[in-house]
């Protein structure tokens, strides 16, 4: 059946029976009026619209399914393939436990240095708190000895300048002593006892 468009459902362009009756332009069938032509070719258009939608959702549903189906095929092979390998290594493995092969020996001696794993792992930890403690008291000792080497580097200059003073002294003293002067002899007693004194700090 063709599908009638809608723009040649005029009254004029219907054909029409010897009985006056409307012919449908996709059918044999026949109608009194134009109205129930129209009715009609709308029924026809909502069936084909209808069944042009179920077979997309048919389509749909298929290519759906396809997936799933490929997806289960996937995941038989996976287990085909985890089947074999669970095969082959019951084969590998039962004769040894039929014949008396030590397997829980080899599982404790596993056991045993996952242990000794454990312990070496906490060991490393701790020497790590360790030498990050080391690192602090290092950084912190430094610092110490920086602050000593400036008060050294202070006391350095205050010595040189003492020193210094202490030779003017010195030759004001011979000076003095040269123009036998007993006033400025004792004052240069008492300024050498005063630097004596300074000296010793």
């Amino acid at each position: 059946m063709t599908l009638p468009r809608r723009q040649h459902l005029s009254a004029d362009t219907l054909s029409k029976t010897t009985g006056k009756k409307f012919k449908c332009p996709s059918c044999p069938y026949t109608f009194n009026n134009h109205t129930e032509v129209v009715n009609h070719v709308k029924e026809i258009h909502k069936t084909m619209l209808l069944g042009l939608i179920y077979r997309q959702d048919s389509k749909r549903a298929e290519n759906l399914l396809f997936k799933v189906d490929s997806h289960k095929e996937d995941s038989c092979r996976e287990l085909d393939k985890l089947i074999d390998k669970l095969s082959r290594a019951e084969e590998k493995y039962l004769p040894l436990t039929k014949y008396g092969y030590p397997v829980k020996k080899v599982f404790d001696q596993s056991h045993q240095i996952l242990a000794e794993k454990e312990k070496v792992k906490a060991i490393i930890e701790n020497l790590r708190i360790e030498v990050a403690n080391l690192k602090c008291e290092l950084i912190k000792n430094n610092n110490q000895i920086m602050l000593l080497n400036e008060r050294h580097k202070k006391l350095l200059s205050t010595y040189k300048s003492l020193l210094m003073d202490h030779t003017i002294l010195n030759k004001d003293y011979v000076a003095l002593l040269e123009n036998n002067s007993n006033y400025y002899i004792e004052r240069c007693h008492l300024l050498e006892q005063e630097n004596s004194v300074l000296v010793k700090w």
